[in-house]
């Protein structure tokens, strides 16, 4: 599998952070790529980001304030697997390092597509992870 990195250290407790991160009334202040959210049972999330991507996800970890984690149960036919984390470092008593990871592997046959769709994803993720920032800062 292939695994996305991004960082962001944010001038913001890492308390703040976490529960800004997983409250999806609050998400659409500031990610840019939320789109529609439907809270499931057994810690299930649908998602459909603004350019009409679907996907169902699993919680396998939420270990507030530190990290969490969710894995796909269904979603773009091109990825055979998907997973992605949240994990928060402070920095002090007001910064944090917020890392986000994504892990997938494509669908036998789509490898071609590896980069391109890493590239796409590191582009959601910063766009998120700044969007974080700016909202996080501005509050604080």
């Amino acid at each position: 599998m292939r695994t996305i990195r991004c960082r962001a250290e944010i001038d913001a407790p890492r308390d703040a952070l976490f529960a800004l991160t997983q409250d999806y009334a609050a998400r659409p202040r500031w990610d840019p790529v939320h789109g529609d959210v439907r809270l499931l049972d057994d810690g299930r999330v649908w998602y459909r980001s603004k350019d009409g991507m679907t996907m169902t996800v699993r919680y396998v970890s939420h270990d507030a304030p530190e990290r969490v984690a969710m894995t796909m149960e269904r979603g773009p036919f091109y990825f055979r697997r998907f997973s992605g984390a949240w994990v928060f470092k402070p920095l002090g008593d007001r910064r944090t390092e917020v890392t986000f990871n994504y892990s997938f592997e494509l669908r036998w046959g789509l490898s071609v597509a590896e980069g391109f769709v890493a590239r796409r994803l590191e582009r959601t993720m910063n766009a998120r992870l700044a969007g974080l920032k700016t909202h996080a800062e501005s509050a604080g």
